[in-house]
């Protein structure tokens, strides 16, 4: 009796199981679905024309993918802690990991605009469309997601973080997959969207600010033209109006 409490307890979580897809499956369905309120929360002015959404989109999802299957990757060769190596991963990724990407794409984004590489400049994809230029641009995305994990990678070997997480996470095994590979994502994915939603908000906001700054209209009395002004403009030194004017 005792045996089988703690073999049902203590198990081992299995990312790579029928219950675990499902909860991936759900979890990429909500991410998504978050992207497309996202979108639909800003201001018509301020909204990307729906093919260049559907593009970035596109390489969001592609290097959420690649992230998530090289976690389960490395958690593989941990079998014994695959919710912890993921989990570690995953918040490395969130933490470190995002600055080490940033930091990338504006060291490529300085070299692309210094060489003048239009088809690697992010978010243009040329008009029109052109398909080998979004290519370009998922291929580096994609390159700089990978040297991020390996980077960040030899981390998740380090030794205290199964004493952390060990005495954080329960110890069912069905309640630590739930945890692990929906819960803490979907909290930091959503968070994450909303801070870069609202950087990119002021950013367009700050753009628009800058071109109204530069247009300065005519004041009113400049183009509106008196009855009277429009008349005398209107009479020239040989019209019948000024002759009669002119005799004595």
């Amino acid at each position: 009796m005792n045996v089988s409490y703690n073999m049902t307890i203590e198990s081992p979580c299995d990312l790579t199981t029928g219950y675990s897809f499902i909860l991936q499956s759900v979890l990429g369905v909500l991410a998504f679905s978050t992207l497309v309120l996202k979108r639909y929360r800003e201001p018509k002015i301020e909204r990307r024309p729906f093919g260049i959404w559907v593009a970035d989109t596109a390489k969001q999802a592609l290097g959420m993918l690649e992230m998530h299957f090289v976690n389960l990757a490395f958690s593989e060769l941990l079998k014994n802690q695959q919710c912890i190596s993921y989990l570690v991963n995953f918040m490395l990724d969130s933490t470190v990991g995002l600055l080490i990407v940033y930091t990338m794409l504006s060291v490529v984004s300085c070299v692309v605009n210094w060489k003048n590489v239009v088809p690697l400049r992010s978010g243009e994809y040329g008009t029109p469309f052109k398909l080998t230029y979004w290519l370009a641009q998922c291929g580096v995305y994609l390159a700089v997601m990978l040297a991020e994990k390996l980077v960040v990678g030899p981390l998740v070997v380090l030794p205290f973080w199964k004493i952390v997480f060990d005495a954080i996470l329960p110890k069912n095994a069905k309640v630590r997959t739930i945890i692990v590979i929906f819960i803490v994502p979907f909290t930091v994915n959503v968070f994450m969207f909303w801070i870069v939603d609202s950087i990119l908000m002021q950013k367009k906001k700050k753009q628009l600010t800058n071109l109204s700054v530069h247009y300065h209209p005519l004041p009113k009395d400049r183009y509106t033209v008196e009855e009277g002004e429009e008349d005398s403009n209107n009479s020239s030194p040989g019209s019948d109006a000024e002759v009669e004017r002119r005799r004595p």
